[in-house]
């Protein structure tokens, strides 16, 4: 997914392997539009996920992508954006 994210211009991304790292890339100064999960993250974490950004007052959207290819993955990152 890195890869696929940063090859359109303007976009740039960031990995975690856990919700410990994605609280912690939340707490920095950058600024996320969305964060991507993927299929190592289940139900519990992304409400857990969900009540953090809630909590935060982030505008930051949650967009679960589990493959498909990059037009696949442009289109759910685009929907999500609006």
């Amino acid at each position: 997914m890195l890869r696929l994210v940063d090859n359109h211009d303007g976009w740039q991304s960031s990995s975690a392997d856990s919700l410990a790292r994605v609280n912690e890339l939340l707490r920095s100064d950058h600024s996320y539009e969305l964060v991507l999960l993927g299929s190592g993250f289940g139900i519990e974490e992304r409400a857990q996920l969900s009540e953090i950004i809630q909590n935060r007052q982030l505008n930051t959207k949650l967009v679960d992508h589990f493959g498909g290819g990059s037009g696949l993955l442009y289109s759910e990152v685009m929907r999500a954006l609006g």
